[in-house]
């Protein structure tokens, strides 16, 4: 190969094999590193005038021809978008940790940044390409982070609108929802690639779950191990990784859950709210339990259940009344109205000056429009009163269950929430607590009080919890996914097997 043209390399300094298959070469660099010769991968070039079986494959390069090459080369000249990047120290750090690929752009990005900080001070740089995949000398990173001073802003723009497009042909399906897993395992993408493909990922999860409930839980408990819990748009009925007892059921009992204890931080309002739902209970069912917190009104709500007064129907009662006192007299009107719908009426102990007010107005209408303004009638719940109560509501319900996040109903519609771990019922570890004194009495408060179906779902063994608003609630008794018998190790169990509370054996059914 003449050395003026095209490569300009040194015949003398370079290996040669022969590759028939291609009509180019591709040149790397070898050498050693110094702060006036810098080492670059060269574009693939042309040989002209060479026929095909002849083709000849440059491996290596002596450095100053390189250098001294006519080809301005860029920091990574490969035909691919993507480089590689691995340090050569074990213990390196940095933005781009040890074996992630990146593009050119974010390799700039980084380098001017100096984001790449290996221990070792070296970055080897190996090309995605197919057959013509060649090593690139070793550079240190200190020379990379001079090399180039402004950031491709245009091939990073170009990047993430390819990365969008092929995201958005991906199916709403199985396979659609496993490619993106897939695209994830790979580790090829910066922190924004990453948060474009969960997006989608969620999309083809809203969407398996709106077209089929049974396939959704089916497709994503096979994928339980590849995409995080907490996002998934409903956790109902999907088994918990990694968990030894997925099953409801042992010897007649439900399974204790196996999952390590929360503890709980309460804020300010925590305790204030539960402070003021503790006073209200008191008066309802004239018992004060010494202990403080959720422990003391735990114990108050055990107490007044094991009492010949403490029917599942006062039970259900009781709470009802707390919750009412809790909203006060002013909330529960005004979401009747904004919310469910419904026209206020003296039946549903709206306040009279709100009866009196829509009085005036049905009064002042024609004729044929004041049958619209009947009292008591209902034109919801309104589209988006589910959704809304799912968002108001967390702050004001974790004092008594524990944090919680917005998700999706079974339905794959909006208007749920999932309680990540209740404090309800990990403190409790009771099944007819959780039934008489939470699940019942708050799906007939928000129906009957408030004029919006409520639907709520313990899991026993995650001790999760989903709150649907907008949903019908299933009676327990009918419920395949609410389990029947106690939980093992109830604190309660004990107490109601004794021959003085012989009519308690059922407290926790239906």
């Amino acid at each position: 190969i003449n050395p003026s043209i095209e490569s300009n390399v040194d015949s003398s300094k370079i290996s040669i094999d022969t590759n028939p298959s291609v009509k180019s070469i591709n040149v790397s660099t070898i050498g050693e590193v110094s702060e006036d010769k810098i080492l670059y991968p060269l574009d693939e070039v042309v040989v002209p005038n060479v026929e095909t079986k002849n083709n000849l494959v440059v491996n290596s390069v002596q450095s100053s021809q390189a250098i001294n090459s006519k080809y301005e080369p860029p920091l990574t000249n490969f035909e691919d978008p993507f480089v590689e990047c691995v340090s050569e120290s074990s213990s390196s750090t940095g933005y781009f940790a040890s074996g992630n690929t990146i593009s050119k752009a974010q390799l700039n990005y980084a380098t001017k940044e100096k984001q790449l900080n290996f221990n070792d001070n070296e970055v080897d740089c190996v090309s995605e390409g197919g057959s013509w995949n060649i090593p690139v000398s070793t550079l240190s990173s200190d020379t990379l982070s001079n090399e180039q001073e402004n950031v491709d802003y245009y091939e990073l723009i170009k990047e993430k609108i390819v990365l969008i497009y092929n995201l958005t042909i991906i199916d709403n399906s199985a396979i659609g929802l496993i490619k993106t897993c897939d695209l994830l395992d790979e580790k090829l993408y910066d922190d924004v690639d990453k948060w474009l493909i969960k997006q989608r990922r969620q999309m083809i999860l809203i969407s398996l779950l709106q077209s089929n409930c049974n396939n959704y839980i089916d497709i994503v408990s096979f994928l339980s191990n590849r995409i995080p819990r907490n996002e998934l748009p409903n956790v109902q009925d999907i088994p918990y990784p990694n968990l030894s007892t997925n099953t409801n059921y042992n010897n007649g009992n439900v399974n204790s859950c196996e999952l390590p204890k929360t503890i709980y931080n309460d804020s300010i309002l925590d305790q204030f709210l539960l402070f003021i739902f503790r006073s209200i209970v008191r008066k309802e069912i004239n018992y004060k339990s010494n202990v403080k917190g959720i422990k003391g009104l735990l114990e108050e709500g055990r107490h007044y259940m094991l009492s010949k007064e403490g029917t599942p129907e006062n039970q259900h009662k009781f709470v009802k009344n707390s919750l009412g006192g809790l909203l006060t007299p002013v909330l529960p009107p005004f979401y009747r109205l904004f919310m469910s719908g419904i026209i206020p009426s003296v039946d549903n102990n709206d306040p009279k000056w709100l009866t009196d007010f829509v009085s005036i107005v049905k009064e002042n209408l024609p004729y044929k429009l004041q049958k619209y303004l009947e009292s008591g009638k209902q034109y919801g719940p309104l589209p988006y009163a589910p959704f809304l109560t799912s968002v108001v509501t967390p702050p004001f319900l974790k004092f008594l269950v524990g944090p919680s996040r917005i998700n999706r109903r079974k339905d794959g519609e909006l208007g749920g929430i999932i309680v990540e771990k209740c404090k309800f019922l990990q403190e409790s570890n009771c099944k007819g607590l959780c039934l008489h004194q939470c699940k019942l009495p708050a799906q007939q408060f928000f129906q009957d009080t408030l004029g919006l179906p409520l639907s709520v779902n313990p899991n026993f063994i995650t001790q999760e919890c989903q709150w649907s608003w907008g949903e019908v609630p299933i009676d327990p008794d009918i419920d395949p996914s609410f389990p029947k018998g106690c939980i093992d190790d109830c604190p309660t169990r004990t107490i109601i097997n004794t021959e003085k509370y012989v009519d308690k054996v059922n407290i926790c059914n239906a």
